[in-house]
């Protein structure tokens, strides 16, 4: 079922947090490659591909809820730590500078 949301967000080391996590916009405007990528994952998903977009701040918030060396979800990568997100859900922009 598409949602439109990514269930699992890889990084490189694991975390023990669970709790709401804000999601941030990157502060650089996306290369034409991550332009077509987004396109590409909206059309996959059926969600409208955003026209105006704000960079450099939270764009939304959602639950991490665990994190795990396997998942079944297809955001996951092998070898990865997949942070489970859940009830993730769009915030009206906050300008914020992220590290």
């Amino acid at each position: 079922m598409a949602t439109g949301y990514k269930d699992v967000e890889c990084r490189s080391w694991p975390t023990k947090y669970r709790g709401p996590i804000f999601i941030l916009a990157l502060k650089a405007e996306p290369s034409a490659e991550d332009l077509h990528y987004a396109e590409y994952m909206c059309m996959r998903e059926g969600c409208p591909m955003p026209t105006d977009y704000k960079l450099g701040g939270i764009v939304g918030i959602a639950y991490l809820s665990d994190c795990v060396t396997s998942s079944k979800s297809r955001w996951h990568e092998e070898g990865a730590y997949g942070f489970v997100m859940t009830q993730a859900r769009p915030v009206p922009f906050i300008p914020y500078r992220g590290m």
